[in-house]
């Protein structure tokens, strides 16, 4: 059977057929499974056949080395190097951790490339969710509109990383005037944006102060939920449950980081360097509060997450020359 036979029974061109066997596109389990069944062989078979050049392949197509690529799949480095050079069989099972990675990863790339040209609204929930003042400066350089850039100079914004009252009231006025709903929750999240970050901190407050601080905080977090701002939702519920952990509330802060980590699970897919940092610490902070609980069996698992995210954070921020903070994630790591 030669190559064009083989792709028209598999259901591919011929032209792709040839780039995956060159290495030029994944070598996916779904491929194999159509290959073995046209060729009459099991996959186990065919696996055996292709050998540990099909891995190096894959491998070396995402530019990752042994060490990197076993940290994102999942698979021993020492495994992948056997398999590598045919010490050990490649088994169906380690294909599928491969293949799923992959996919994964791909999806990750997309989805980083998409998110090259913003408009301010995008940089700001970016800043709202992370406190990053580039995203700050390049929110005020991706918009014309001179009553958003001044509302955005203002040192209050860049120094206390909030949003200034008067400034928010008149541009919330003008865009519920002009019916332009998101843009205007946008702006009532932006104003509210103090109230969150201080709920943090309740040890601080009188009983008063947080009374008021929760309930504002409550309403930015069914405002960000409402209009869709999944970014400026998770970093709510994640400061508003790190501060019903400071209170002993371990119930209400068991909801809100599992909220805050379910939100941040879906959203690092899409920025993985910019959100597994903070996916990374919520898995922490909830292993303490399962500890709290006596849900010790949970506590193990949401520390397994926490060192499985900081290493992919690790791996994909080398991929795309981006720093990641390490001090508390390490500390933590270490401590545990």
């Amino acid at each position: 059977m030669d190559d064009r036979e083989l792709a028209q029974k598999i259901g591919i061109t011929e032209d792709k057929l040839k780039r995956i066997i060159r290495g030029q596109e994944p070598l996916s389990l779904e491929f194999v499974h159509k290959c073995a069944t046209a060729l009459g062989v099991s996959i186990d078979q065919l696996l055996t056949i292709l050998g540990g050049s099909s891995v190096t392949e894959i491998r070396e197509r995402y530019g990752l080395s042994i060490s990197e690529f076993s940290q994102v799949s999942g698979i021993d480095k020492e495994v992948i190097s056997k398999i590598e050079t045919d010490e050990m069989p490649l088994t169906t099972e380690i294909m599928t951790q491969i293949s799923t990675a992959m996919e994964q990863l791909d999806t990750i790339m997309e989805r980083l490339a998409e998110l090259e040209n913003l408009d301010w609204t995008g940089y700001i929930r970016r800043f709202f969710s992370t406190e990053r003042k580039e995203f700050l400066d390049q929110a005020i350089q991706a918009t014309d509109d001179d009553r958003i850039k001044e509302l955005l100079q203002r040192p209050e914004v860049s120094e206390l990383m909030v949003f200034p009252l008067d400034g928010c009231r008149h541009l919330l006025d003008y865009y519920i005037s002009s019916n332009q709903p998101t843009q205007a929750a946008l702006i009532s999240i932006m104003a509210l944006k103090g109230y969150h970050y201080v709920a943090r901190y309740p040890k601080k407050l009188s009983e008063e102060q947080r009374r008021i601080a929760l309930e504002f905080s409550y309403n930015q977090l069914d405002l960000c939920k409402k209009h869709e701002f999944p970014e400026c939702e998770a970093r709510c519920a994640y400061d508003l449950g790190i501060g019903a952990a400071e209170m002993e509330e371990w119930e209400e802060s068991e909801k809100l980081l599992t909220r805050a980590g379910t939100i941040y699970e879906h959203i690092a897919v899409v920025e993985p360097v910019l959100y597994l940092p903070f996916l990374t610490e919520i898995y922490l902070y909830q292993s303490r509060v399962f500890s709290s609980r006596g849900k010790d069996s949970d506590a193990r698992i949401a520390v397994d997450k926490a060192i499985y995210a900081h290493r992919i954070e690790g791996i994909l921020a080398s991929m795309v020359s981006q720093p990641i903070s390490d001090d508390l994630r390490t500390q933590s790591l270490a401590e545990i």
